[in-house]
């Protein structure tokens, strides 16, 4: 194929894919931006080759571009297989073969959405966007999707009873912050990718269905989705069958809602190109019900002028879906907003030394499925880090591996050196709790602490105050009443200065008891824990620089 070609660099035909191959990106998984970087180089061999009055080229470069992407793409594994052997894949709606084929020939949209039904995304939503971050990264456009308009209806999916209705203000406040939050998460997203040598990334660009929603009649909606619906396929999703059995029944804004969510697929389908929908696997049939509301608009709808239309007949132009599973805690309980013990990726809702401790304590039985699906890190590297906890399961290497990692991702590297030493200084080198509550271990440590606090306060905020007070500023507790219960339920420990570590060397004992001067670790540090993992470090300065710093 190469018979028209003279490389200039070795004046040989097999120069061009040679050279090609050498100046390409080995490190990256991304293979298909590879291959655009081998038919760049390959069309800038040519041009050098007629430049230097060898023998000419033939255009176009159609033909020989994706000859070169097939011989290097051959034995590579798809994007789908990394989602495969990672564990992201629960089930594919559509042909597995001819989604496979579709990624490979062309660069279709990929779409996630996310209900708005609170201020923050949770740790459960970093599922289906960590595969969409795997997608960007294989080259293709991608696109969270907040349900702005959808979420005015709420989704049924996977209930038992209805949800309580919100707000369209408070709706429309929570879509913004998460626009807002998808956008910061991208980009770190994209310097966490860098840290593990991926380059490459699809555009990524964040939308909201309240741009085009309230602009749907009820005449356009019917037209588009309600004419190629059935009663009985509704009837029939899983959803719609159990709450009809437990007897609450459904109200008729529920039963339409994948309706509403499908005319979102349409919509991306018909801007965007966007031909594959990932989502959890509570979101199967909603995103079944999208796919045939394409394939009935591709049908039916008249062609509109200046929208280029996909054949319909046309493989690649069939829409697909991907569910990932639910995320659930070792217990088999569903990990989420909804099931009351969510980990918010705000820092201002879940702070990060919390979420660092939170996948510290992760169990030994989840660790390793937590990596592949949370974090970057090469399936190898993960092998390594379990052979290293079998040797060795008190050092929990893979749970401080995840948790630096997970930090890195959401808040950045810094953030999260920051919480592993903080966490070390707190902790000890096992990142265990020492819940001893002797005072042998009491000795100053030669080296000064170097904290993230939850707060700054003057020390006329602090010393001659009650540890009540301190307890609720530092949100251990909510109100000071609970603070109180904590107290005599012998659950508050004082931190202290150990030979290696902070040690918690004392109870807070009375209700009544107030922080003195003695009880600062080097002067400097007020720090509170209440049972065994819940952390609170208040940093004291003195008024004058506390005023300077206000």
């Amino acid at each position: 194929m190469f018979a028209n070609y003279i490389c200039p660099r070795c004046f040989s035909k097999e120069g061009v894919l040679n050279n090609a191959l050498r100046y390409s990106r080995p490190q990256s998984l991304n293979h298909r931006s590879r291959s655009q970087d081998i038919a760049r180089l390959f069309s800038q061999h040519a041009r050098r080759a007629d430049t230097l009055k060898t023998e000419p080229y033939t255009t176009p470069l159609q033909n020989d571009v994706k000859n070169i992407r097939e011989s290097v793409e051959k034995g590579k594994e798809s994007v789908l297989d990394v989602l495969e052997a990672r564990g992201f894949i629960h089930d594919i709606a559509g042909a597995r073969i001819g989604l496979d084929d579709l990624l490979k020939k062309t660069s279709p949209g990929v779409y996630v959405g996310i209900d708005p039904t609170a201020p923050s995304l949770h740790v459960g939503h970093l599922l289906p966007l960590m595969a969409l971050l795997w997608m960007s990264l294989s080259g293709y456009p991608t696109f969270p999707l907040v349900g702005g308009f959808t979420a005015r209806i709420g989704d049924p999916s996977g209930r038992t009873t209805a949800r309580d209705l919100q707000s369209s203000t408070t709706i429309a406040d929570n879509s913004a912050r998460i626009v807002n939050q998808l956008e910061k998460l991208w980009k770190l997203f994209g310097k966490y990718a860098h840290s593990h040598k991926q380059y490459g990334a699809g555009q990524n660009a964040v939308k909201n269905n309240a741009e085009w929603g309230p602009a749907l009649t009820l005449e356009d909606f019917l037209r588009t989705i309600g004419t190629g619906v059935r009663l009985g396929t509704m009837l029939s999703r899983d959803t719609v069958k159990i709450r009809l059995a437990k007897g609450g029944g459904m109200s008729f804004a529920e039963f339409t809602y994948p309706l509403l969510q499908s005319y979102d697929f349409v919509h991306l389908y018909r801007t965007f190109d966007v031909q594959l929908q990932i989502g959890g696997s509570d979101q199967y049939g909603n995103i079944v019900a999208g796919i045939d509301a394409i394939n009935h608009y591709q049908a039916t709808a008249p062609s509109v002028p200046g929208e280029k239309k996909k054949d319909a007949k046309d493989p690649l132009s069939t829409p697909y879906g991907l569910t990932v599973p639910l995320l659930t805690t070792a217990s088999g309980a569903k990990f989420g907003k909804s099931a009351g013990n969510a980990i918010w990726l705000d820092s201002e809702k879940t702070s990060i030394f919390d979420l660092y401790g939170f996948m510290l304590s992760t169990a030994d039985a989840d660790v390793e499925r937590f990596l592949k699906l949370f974090t970057l890190v090469p399936l190898h590297q993960i092998a390594q880090a379990m052979e290293f906890h079998a040797k060795d399961p008190s050092a929990r290497h893979p749970q401080h591996l995840l948790a630096h990692e997970l930090v890195s991702l959401v808040h950045g590297a810094t953030a999260a050196d920051r919480a592993r030493s903080q966490h070390a200084q707190l902790f000890g080198r096992r990142g265990l709790l020492d819940t001893k509550t002797t005072t042998g271990d009491s000795e100053a440590s030669s080296a000064s602490l170097s904290l993230v606090p939850d707060l700054t306060l003057p020390r006329s905020h602090v010393l001659g105050h009650s540890f009540v007070h301190v307890i609720v500023l530092a949100k251990l507790t909510d109100t000071r009443s609970m603070a109180q219960n904590a107290i005599e339920a012998k659950g508050i420990y004082l931190g202290a200065s150990g030979q290696t570590r902070l040690v918690f060397s004392r109870r807070v004992e009375d209700r009544k008891e107030v922080v003195r001067e003695q009880d600062l670790v080097e002067g400097r540090w007020l720090v509170l824990r209440k049972g065994k993992k819940d952390v609170g470090i208040v940093e004291v300065v003195d008024d004058e620089g506390w005023e300077e710093k206000d």
